[in-house]
């Protein structure tokens, strides 16, 4: 007798996706909201060279991709001379991680600062050239703030020291942006941006590793882990924004961002409690 349990239908659990496509799909989840607002990214949400033409023109643009491309291509040579004959795999790994990075606080800042705020990533040759990694723009002001990371401990000399040479920056003058936006007259305008606060925040390759890991790729559900995260990014931004404070002589542009930033992240400081 033929035995019928040989002929059920065997059905597989679908495979959990990888940390990393997860947090790739978020983004861009992420991204096509921000294009419903006209803000200008591609699907990591990195802000689009491409849609500057009408202010630079075609011909500046293409000079600016170039120059991206050529400092790529030196950098990455650099990075293999010093690098390749120590530890063949330390090359891919260190930049693997620092992208691992950039998305991850893309993603924890979109999610938690999402309504008010667009959080998106500098363009490249931002990146580059101006040393920018990411944007956040409050939606109903158009203020603008920029945010630097790093893989690497967050706390000890080291991090004193590197987090010191981004408030001296700020000191003189603040970022800015060849390709950013700003709010004129209640219109969204893409054009250069100076005098922009800069914060740095840096975390440790095994914090990437846990955040990714528990990172859920939706904006409602957060993870404890999540909050955990944001709980750190933002008591980070409102200490480097006291140390700001006590200076006497900011630019009055970078202030008044300084202090509308300010204003706008204590309200969301009950998040990381709950």
């Amino acid at each position: 007798m033929l035995n019928p349990e040989k002929f059920e239908p065997k059905f597989e659990k679908p495979k959990e996706k990888e940390p990393e496509e997860r947090l790739k799909n978020f983004l861009e989840s992420a991204a096509k909201e921000l294009e419903k607002e006209e803000i200008p990214v591609d699907k990591d949400c990195r802000i689009k060279i491409e849609a500057f033409k009408p202010t630079y023109g075609e011909n500046e643009i293409k000079k600016d991709l170039k120059e991206i491309e050529i400092y790529q291509k030196r950098f990455e040579e650099e990075r293999k001379r010093s690098l390749w004959k120590k530890n063949p795999e330390k090359l891919f790994e260190e930049k693997r991680m620092g992208e691992n990075l950039e998305i991850l606080k893309t993603a924890i800042f979109s999610k938690f600062l999402g309504s008010e705020f667009a959080v998106v990533r500098a363009s490249l040759y931002d990146d580059i050239k101006n040393g920018i990694d990411n944007v956040i723009f409050e939606k109903k002001t158009g203020n603008l703030v920029c945010a630097l990371d790093e893989v690497g401990e967050i706390s000890g000399k080291i991090y004193e020291r590197k987090k010191e040479k981004v408030l001296e920056r700020n000191r003189i003058g603040g970022g800015k942006l060849k390709y950013g936006f700003k709010l004129e007259k209640g219109k969204l305008v893409l054009k250069k941006v100076s005098n922009i606060p800069i914060f740095y925040l840096a975390l440790p390759e095994r914090h990437i590793n846990e955040g990714m890991k528990n990172f859920i790729p939706s904006f409602e559900e957060k993870s404890d882990f999540e909050k955990k995260l944001f709980t750190y990014f933002l008591s980070t931004l409102v200490s480097q924004i006291n140390s700001l404070k006590l200076e006497q002589n900011l630019n009055p542009i970078l202030k008044r961002s300084l202090i509308q930033f300010e204003k706008t992240i204590k309200t969301f400081r009950f998040i990381s409690s709950d």
